[in-house]
């Protein structure tokens, strides 16, 4: 896995078009501090080809996560909001950047940091 950096954020928000009809694959709990997203996207670079992207939030401050059945339900048509604010990643279904917007939504995460893994599907 490799770290997303503040400063790498804008260009890799880009690349997938700021998850704009992702599919939320699951969440997973991997330790008390430690959230995986597994998400199903068009990644730009590949010719819109479809990929799985890992994302492994670490160092989580908060987080607000929807129950398994449910996250297949989550639109994603309009993306969701990726930021890095007050030296936090804050990830959230919602597209307000206001801590307050975040802590609304639907599910959200806030960490330290953020390491992510691409997959291409055989």
């Amino acid at each position: 896995m490799k770290p997303l950096t503040s400063t790498s954020l804008p260009t890799f928000l880009e690349r997938f078009d700021h998850f704009k009809n992702a599919e939320i694959q699951n969440i997973t709990i991997l330790s008390a501090t430690s959230i995986q997203l597994h998400l199903f996207l068009q990644d730009t670079q590949r010719d819109f080809n479809w990929i799985d992207l890992y994302l492994v939030f670490e160092d989580v401050v908060d987080a607000k996560l929807p129950q398994e059945v449910n996250v297949s339900y989550i639109d994603s048509s309009d993306g969701f909001l990726l930021v890095y604010q007050d030296q936090l990643f804050k990830w959230s279904c919602e597209q307000d950047k206001s801590l307050i917007g975040t802590k609304n939504a639907l599910c959200y995460i806030i960490a330290k940091s953020i390491k992510l893994k691409e997959e291409v599907p055989q």
